[in-house]
C-alpha cells in the first residue's frame, strides 16, 4: 500500500484555504487541547503558518500547534450558504 504525502504529515500539507484548530495551553485535564474556533490558512511557508480568525486577527505558527478542522454537514452547509447570492 502507498502512502501520500498528506497521510504522512496532513498538517504540514496544509493549503491556503483550509481551516484548522489552534492548539491552546490546558489549564487541567479536562479542559480542551484545542480552541473551539476556526482558523483560516493565509499563507504558508516550509513549517510556518500564518492563520486568521473571524475577527481579522492573524497569527503565525508552527505547523505543530495546529490541527486540521474536520467538516461537518453543518458547516458545510454554512459556508455553501454564505457563497451563494
Amino acid at each position: 500500500m502507498q502512502i501520500t504525502e498528506d497521510q504522512r504529515n496532513p498538517v504540514a500539507s496544509q493549503k491556503e484555504i483550509d481551516e484548522v484548530l489552534l492548539r491552546q495551553t490546558r489549564e487541567n485535564k479536562l479542559s480542551p487541547a484545542f480552541e473551539p474556533e476556526p482558523y483560516k490558512v493565509i499563507q504558508k511557508e516550509g513549517n510556518t503558518v500564518v492563520i486568521e480568525n473571524s475577527e481579522g486577527d492573524r497569527k503565525m505558527r508552527n505547523v505543530a500547534h495546529l490541527k486540521k478542522q474536520k467538516l461537518t454537514a453543518k458547516s458545510l452547509y454554512s459556508k455553501t450558504m454564505a457563497c451563494s447570492p
